[in-house]
């Protein structure tokens, strides 16, 4: 798993970057960054899978940088790690996993690994299960942890940084976002038709022509709902479907 520091504090730097590695060796620091810029350059050239991020920076402010990644790649997870308590609220409302304060506990730091790992899918993290093997999905109900089939969702929409599974008997809140999801189901019977969408390929009622060589789409279960087809996946939707 790849990590990305962002910290203008040294010694607050050397510290995390120390603890990460006594507390789980399969997550990599692949740099350390003391602006936000310099953060922003490494981030979207490298795609890290979680960044441990500051609030106040020399340059930019941290919450701004989160909305920022957000709006690019909603798969990257955030761990602000900061001395001020009083952004946490603001943080959460941006999806954060965690929101640690310095200075750090490796006590506290594992509880934040942990959290993450479950947002990316502890199986997979830890014993290397291939996405494919999985059968179910886990989602929130009623504040508890459901799993679902796989074969009963009739479609995936994006929900800033998490994603909403609909299904015949509802909808569900997922804990992953719809990157996470769309790896976890790449060798399945689901296609990602649009930067907010998956469907259930075995749930097609109608496929309907639309402008500029795009598609609406009608499921199965939820025929009152138009998906639409972005044009860059039209043409391998239909190399899919022999149509």
């Amino acid at each position: 798993m790849k990590a990305l520091i962002v910290e203008d504090e040294e010694y607050s730097a050397i510290e995390l970057k120390y603890l990460l590695k006594k507390i789980d060796k399969n997550i990599k620091v692949i740099g350390i960054a003391n602006s936000g810029q310099k953060a922003l350059n490494i981030l979207k050239k490298f795609r890290p899978d979680v960044i441990f991020l500051d609030i106040k920076l020399n340059d930019l402010n941290g919450l701004d940088i989160a909305k920022s990644i957000a709006s690019w790649d909603e798969g990257i997870k955030i761990i602000f790690t900061t001395a001020y308590d009083e952004y946490a609220v603001k943080a959460f409302e941006l999806n954060a996993v965690d929101y640690i304060l310095k200075p750090f506990s490796e006590e506290r730091l594992k509880k934040a690994i942990e959290k993450m790992k479950k947002h990316f899918g502890v199986n997979n993290i830890e014993t290397g299960k291939k996405f494919e093997d999985v059968k179910k999905l886990p989602v929130k109900s009623d504040s508890k942890l459901i799993f679902i089939d796989i074969d009963e969702i009739i479609f995936i929409e994006a929900d800033g940084r998490n994603s909403l599974i609909k299904t015949a008997n509802g909808v569900y809140r997922s804990l992953y976002s719809l990157k996470d999801i769309e790896d976890r189901l790449k060798n399945s019977c689901f296609f990602r038709v649009h930067k907010s969408y998956i469907i259930n390929l075995k749930k097609i009622k109608e496929i309907i022509p639309w402008f500029n060589n795009t598609y609406i789409i009608k499921l199965s279960g939820s025929e009152n709902i138009e998906i639409p087809v972005s044009k860059n996946k039209a043409n391998e939707l239909k190399a899919i479907l022999n149509i």
